[in-house]
């Protein structure tokens, strides 16, 4: 049951679309941190919120088991990891646009990790 992704401590299986809000949300609070510790070298997520990075229509933005070629099912069997969610965006970078894709690694249970 854990190896499919099922969180014990939830009693539930965490549905794609609060997957999705949680890899936004763990990629903001990132970026942010990020900004405030180098702000001349940081790229910047132009995004107050999850529901604003959805609205910009990102290039790529889907849910999936695995990542191609990665070796992950131990992370699987112990329940560290559920899903990877990737999401290609634009972003900022010295004032001109730059597309950004990023991968989040997300428990079964809903906590999110860069793989």
């Amino acid at each position: 049951m854990i190896a499919s992704g099922f969180c014990l401590t939830k009693f539930r299986y965490i549905p794609d679309d609060e997957k999705i809000q949680i890899a936004i949300n763990y990629l903001l609070k990132e970026n942010r941190e990020t900004v405030a510790n180098d702000k001349d070298r940081a790229v910047v997520y132009p995004f107050q919120d999850a529901n604003a990075l959805l609205a910009s229509n990102p290039s790529i933005c889907n849910v999936s088991g695995s990542l191609k070629g990665d070796m992950d099912w131990l992370d699987k069997i112990q329940g560290h990891l559920a899903s990877y969610v990737t999401l290609e965006f634009m972003a900022v970078y010295n004032g001109e646009p730059k597309k950004v894709r990023r991968t989040v690694a997300i428990t079964n249970c809903g906590e999110a990790w860069v793989s």
